[in-house]
């Protein structure tokens, strides 16, 4: 399965490039070269950076405590390549439900910027809007966000939910031996961590949180304009 050709809608899915890739860590990762100057470089590329991402360099280069430990995010291609493969797996071979929960999961977490948690609320079903497909979940405060999907995103998750349609449930996600019973947030970031694995990500250092602030990053990079990244993701801009 190619992937290729599914950047008609850079929004609903984030076809990720390599090209005008900042490779910050050249610099940011240098501790003889000194902090001013790494701040700077921080600043001559905070257009390319999504806010959450320049804030946590910025916290890390400054060594305050209980924050990220990114210096920078990785590629994501890699990692939608992975969620690509898993959901072949899942089509070819309709038993691999597992496969296909971690292709959607991860494809969610790349495409919608979703947090764990809110993949965790995500209702069971996608919603048609004329032309559009969403995914609806509950946000802080317990208001529904809805947003949309397509290309792989929506094959996955509609390719999920049809191999799950026998046993119905009040979330998206469910048990691999018990389709009743919900996924937690933890469970669905183990999931995901699963993938970032085995796509070659060092597992020791990001978590599955990362992958929002890695494909949002990438987004920017694409060419998505950095409001529209901020609204999808649901950060506050500054």
């Amino acid at each position: 399965m190619a992937d290729g050709g599914i950047a008609g809608d850079r929004i609903a899915e984030v076809a990720v490039s390599s090209s005008g890739e900042v490779d910050l860590s050249s610099v940011l990762e240098q501790r003889d070269v000194p902090l001013k100057d790494r701040l700077k470089l921080l600043e001559d590329h905070k257009g390319s950076l999504v806010h959450d991402a320049y804030v946590s360099i910025k916290r890390a280069l400054s060594g305050q405590k209980n924050t990220a430990r990114y210096d920078m995010f990785y590629e994501i291609r890699p990692v939608y390549r992975r969620a690509l493969e898993l959901l072949k797996i899942g089509i070819q071979n309709p038993s691999q439900v597992d496969a296909l929960r971690a292709a959607a999961i991860v494809l969610l977490k790349i495409t919608t910027f979703a947090r764990s948690v809110d993949i965790e609320l995500m209702l069971p079903g996608v919603i048609q809007h004329q032309s559009h497909f969403l995914v609806k979940f509950t946000v802080k405060g317990g208001k529904q966000r809805a947003v949309a999907i397509s290309g792989y995103t929506l094959l996955a998750v509609l390719k999920y939910l049809q191999a799950v349609s026998n046993t119905p449930g009040s979330t998206m996600f469910r048990h691999s031996s018990a389709h009743h019973l919900s996924l937690t947030s933890e469970r669905i970031a183990k999931i995901a961590l699963g993938v970032l694995r085995e796509a070659g990500v060092a597992t020791d250092i990001f978590k599955a949180h990362s992958i929002r602030g890695a494909a949002a990053t990438e987004a920017v990079h694409s060419g998505v304009p950095p409001r529209v990244v901020q609204s999808r993701g649901g950060w506050v801009t500054s």
